[in-house]
């Protein structure tokens, strides 16, 4: 990857405060460039939540999930 596309596509992750490096997740925060979203990706995100009248209610959420699985299990489709 050139430079160019580098600074095109990835963001530099700011550097911790004195404070911060103290605490136990520091060492799991590292200096290296994030990948910004690809187009598609960045679209989905632009598009914003989906209407809660498309969501799965909660108390349905797990009963769905299991029922879609038989149904995939009893027609050999995965």
């Amino acid at each position: 990857m050139t430079e160019e596309m580098k600074e095109a596509y990835c963001y530099r992750v700011p550097e911790l405060l004195p404070e911060e490096k103290n605490f136990p997740l520091a060492k799991f925060y590292t200096d290296y460039p994030l990948v910004k979203p690809g187009p598609l990706q960045q679209q989905v995100l632009d598009a914003g939540p989906m209407p809660v009248s498309e969501a799965i209610p909660v108390e349905h959420w797990l009963t769905s999930s299991i029922r879609r699985r038989r149904e995939t299990s009893s027609t050999g489709t995965r």
